[in-house]
Formats: structure tokens, C-alpha cells, sequence
């Protein structure tokens, strides 16, 4: 079965709709932005998710010291490690940290960084999208497994009601949905295209 985090949440509304939704984790910020909350306001939040939501808690570059402070007060079940971290963070967040630990690992395009190798020595494993995996040709061994199938994204497309043109938005949506499209799609690793009216 897939597991889906909602991440970012600020309200106990919010959290207790992921958790009515399906979410099998709930995330909060501490890495700093527009979403960062309190130890003491994430708890709030994380508790209106109710028991069977997994508590996930995103730190940045300063986890070693943020994160035995965090706990203190709020309950987490995973820590995600942002701020391109490398295996020795990992290793050091274990020290502090008796959960799970999660590495969040930047992509771009088909530039995979350096310290993926060590990372994922340390890691059980890595997940990333199979375009992802295509992208990197002969630089990552893709693993398929069955559970796999039911973790897909959706990007739904449409031309917008005030486009600046609508026949010129039209066409892209019919040549992104229509065979070509498809096929450059196919090649990429995408799956069937979908368009909305």
C-alpha cells in the first residue's frame, strides 16, 4: 500500500483532514520559511492527526542541535534531514535521534550529486521517480518492486480559461495528450497522459 506524507501543515484543521484523507504522515517545518512553527505549536498540530499517523519532522542544516531540543516537547516517529545531507549526518543523527531517519536528496535534471554513493551506503535504500532513474541512464541501478505501481503522481493538464491565446494552448494540450506526446512521454518514464476540460 502507498504511504503519503502531507508536509508543512500549520493547522490542526489541516492535519486532521490528511489524516481523514489517508496520510500515513504528518510533517511539520523546522528548517526555517513561510511554514517553520514552534515545538510547541507542531505539537499541537501533530496531535489532532490522531494515533495512526506517523509524526515527521523536517530539520535543516542545524538537526544536531535542533533536534534534541525539538523532541523534548514534540513526539516525532521520522526526522527528515533536508540541507543536501551526507551519510555521516545520518550517522550522527542516529546518535541523537532513535526513530526513523529520512535524507532528503536534491536532483537536478540528471546531475546526481556526488555524495548520493555514501548516502545511500548508509541508507536501506533510495527512493527517487523512475524519470529519475531513465534521466541518470547508466549512473544508478533501478530496482522495480511491485508496491511501486501504487505510488504515482498525477500531473493533470488543461488550458487555462484566460489564456493569451486559447488555440495556441489547445494545440499543446493536444499534442501532450494526444500520440506524440505520449511517446516522448513513454520514453521518459511518464505513464498515459490525462487532460482536463
Amino acid at each position: 500500500m502507498a504511504e503519503v506524507k502531507f508536509c508543512g501543515l500549520t493547522q490542526e484543521a489541516d492535519a486532521e483532514m490528511a489524516a481523514e484523507l489517508g496520510a500515513s504522515h504528518a510533517g511539520v517545518i523546522f528548517a526555517g520559511g513561510p511554514r517553520e512553527i514552534s515545538p510547541e505549536r507542531a505539537t499541537a498540530v501533530l496531535e489532532a492527526a490522531g494515533r495512526g499517523v506517523l509524526r515527521v519532522g523536517v530539520f535543516g542544516a542545524d538537526a544536531r542541535t535542533r533536534v534534541p531540543t525539538v523532541i523534548r516537547s514534540t513526539p516525532l516517529d521520522v526526522i527528515q534531514l533536508h540541507a543536501d545531507p551526507c551519510a555521516a549526518d545520518i550517522v550522527d543523527a542516529r546518535q541523537y535521534f532513535a526513530g526513523t531517519v529520512w535524507a532528503a536528496l536534491r536532483v537536478a535534471g540528471t546531475n546526481i550529486p556526488e555524495t548520493s554513493a555514501a548516502l545511500f551506503g548508509e541508507a536501506d535504500a533510495g527512493l527517487v521517480y523512475v524519470t529519475d532513474v531513465i534521466a541518470a541512464g547508466d549512473a544508478v541501478t533501478g530496482i522495480a518492486f511491485e508496491e511501486s505501481a501504487e505510488a504515482v503522481n498525477t500531473y493533470p493538464i488543461a488550458a487555462l480559461a484566460d489564456a493569451g491565446d486559447p488555440q495556441v494552448a489547445a494545440a499543446f494540450v493536444a499534442f501532450v495528450t494526444g500520440a506524440e506526446g505520449a511517446a516522448v512521454l513513454d520514453s521518459a518514464g511518464f505513464g498515459r497522459t490525462l487532460s482536463w476540460s
